[in-house]
């Protein structure tokens, strides 16, 4: 088992509560093919993804990096497009430094308006999640890296307003494997 795939993100990669995030679904997928590490943190921006990955350069080197939007940049309205994308290319320079087999960029999962507060989360921050996955992909297009479109995950997937259950998890692990696995392919016959 050669491949390794290293996740990056918030509290929607490194789960919360009882559930496992996302990557632990992953290695469930990708079980003898690959060796997934989750270095979600909660309650991450996409900054502090930033400031972390220097000092996991080493670890990084010639596997596979999957780089999730975090939901703390909705808070309040959200980081700006403009700003977002800003940071979305410095992820993507460190990250390059490190010679990654693949780079994957994943859109953020869905913010529900299920009436009940969560704050930070309200209207503001559900109108950001199209225009930060839009970035999100359209980044990820203009570097030719694998783009993973998390905001689609099914609403019967969420725990709570922002984060996915055990089924949603699942859904997501499942949707990446089946697009590393042709990307992964892909690499091999090139």
């Amino acid at each position: 088992m050669s491949r390794r795939v290293l996740c990056l993100g918030g509290s929607t990669t490194i789960g919360v509560r009882s559930t496992r995030g996302w990557p632990e679904h992953l290695q469930q997928s990708l079980v003898g093919k690959a060796l997934v590490h989750n270095a979600g943190h909660q309650g991450d921006r996409l900054v502090d993804v930033l400031r972390r990955i220097p000092e996991m350069l080493p670890m990084m080197r010639h596997q596979t990096i999957i780089v999730q939007m975090p939901l703390h940049d909705a808070r309040g309205g959200g980081l700006p497009p403009a700003e977002m994308g800003i940071l979305l290319q410095q992820v993507i320079s460190w990250c390059q430094e490190a010679e990654p087999m693949l780079l994957c960029l994943a859109s953020p999962t869905p913010i529900l308006n299920t009436g009940a507060p969560v704050l930070g989360f309200g209207r503001p921050s559900r109108r950001w999640l199209p225009k930060a996955a839009r970035v999100v992909e359209e980044v990820a297009a203009e570097n030719e890296l694998l783009f993973l479109p998390f905001h689609e995950l099914p609403v019967e997937g969420m725990l709570d307003q922002v984060h996915p259950g055990k089924l949603g998890y699942a859904w997501l692990g499942t949707m990446t494997s089946d697009r590393l696995l042709p990307a992964w392919g892909a690499l091999g016959r090139g």
